[in-house]
């Protein structure tokens, strides 16, 4: 990336960011973006931790979810550089399913960066309330994650059954917190992010009873895999539903690594009530 120049924004404290909100598990969680493949040890301990993998479907949601939204706030013309000066390089495949430059992201996808170009517009604006902006920011992070799923969801069969299932309940989840514009600020959403999982699922992972995880973590689980069936089984005739996750090979694919620190025997604690394994699989039978 070239940038020759850049005008500093102050923008409200960082515990108010809405956009700050949305980044911190995204960057503290470096190992969801390790290559799915494991054909290379990017984004594993053995290699580059911090390693970004051309392969991972999280790290192409997040491209969806950064550099056009920076890309469109220079566009905006709120942080004072020239279009012409900045320039993104591109990866070494999938090369057409992203863009480089504000005019090549205008061109391949002309409604996510018009939604985000009125975010910005609407922040300089000395009338724009906290909802209001709230309403921009969701409809453009919609917008982007609409384009993402089209071009990327292919990836998923990389992944295990279990972190693809993650994946799409993960994604179903933060489509239902759009509607009610819910306050993407940082102090609001550390709290949440302590429930997401640290690492990236594994076959052998047993869902809401994976023993690294914490009870809360393996509650979110839970949850978000809950309302993906309600959502499955409820949703009116004519919208479109996930297909099941079918393994696929994917070209490269590796020996699944262990799960660490085995199941949890003690089983997931919910609303004070103990569950165990055996008796969370005789209730959903």
């Amino acid at each position: 990336m070239i940038i020759t120049k850049v005008k500093v924004i102050h923008f409200v404290p960082v515990t108010c960011n809405m956009v700050k909100g949305l980044m911190p598990w995204k960057v503290s969680n470096a190992r969801r973006l390790a290559d799915p493949t494991q054909k290379t040890d990017c984004g594993y301990k053995s290699g580059a931790r911090l390693c970004i993998s051309m392969d991972s479907w999280w790290a192409a949601f997040n491209y969806h979810l950064s550099a056009m939204p920076f890309l469109a706030a220079i566009d905006s013309g709120i942080m004072g550089i020239s279009p012409e000066n900045v320039t993104f390089l591109p990866p070494s495949k999938d090369q057409m399913n992203f863009c480089y430059t504000i005019s090549s992201c205008r061109s391949s996808f002309p409604e996510a960066m018009k939604k985000w170009n009125e975010f910005y517009q609407h922040i300089q604006s000395p009338s724009s309330g906290f909802e209001d902006l709230l309403k921009y920011l969701w409809a453009a992070h919609a917008s982007s994650l609409e384009m993402a799923h089209k071009n990327f969801d292919n990836r998923l069969k990389c992944y295990s059954k279990q972190e693809a299932d993650f994946a799409n309940n993960w994604a179903l989840f933060v489509d239902y917190l759009a509607p009610p514009l819910f306050p993407t600020t940082l102090t609001r959403t550390h709290e949440f992010q302590k429930g997401l999982p640290t690492r990236i699922l594994v076959s052998g992972d047993e869902t809401h009873f994976i023993g690294d995880f914490t009870n809360f973590q393996n509650i979110v689980l839970f949850a978000l895999s809950f309302l993906h069936k309600v959502h499955k089984y409820t949703v009116p005739v004519g919208i479109p539903v996930e297909a099941p996750h079918i393994r696929v090979p994917c070209v490269g694919v590796g020996p699944q690594p262990q799960v660490v620190g085995g199941q949890n025997k003690q089983g997931l604690k919910v609303g004070g009530a103990s569950m165990s394994r055996d008796s969370w699989k005789e209730g959903r039978g």
